[in-house]
């Protein structure tokens, strides 16, 4: 088991977690939905809070470029690329 003892570290760990466990919405699904609304592949989700609401932010990259989504807890799409 690791032991953290940066106080950032461990801060952003327990908002994620909090996160997660409000969210109705397991990463596998955030991954699915994400790879619908885009081509590539995901490889970050980050559980996070934006303007005081919580978010998923996913990154995928495409053809050398990465795409941003944002999805709220629920799985709607809160900002897509233009």
């Amino acid at each position: 088991m690791e032991v953290f003892k940066d106080a950032e570290h461990l801060k952003r760990a327990a908002e994620q977690l909090t996160l997660m466990t409000l969210s109705q919405m397991p990463l596998l699904d955030v991954i699915a939905k994400a790879q619908k609304q885009s081509p590539g592949t995901v490889f970050s989700i980050t559980p996070l809070v934006v303007g005081h609401q919580p978010k998923f932010t996913v990154l995928v990259a495409d053809k050398g470029r990465v795409i941003t989504l944002t999805y709220d807890l629920w799985g709607n799409i809160v900002r897509a690329p233009k």
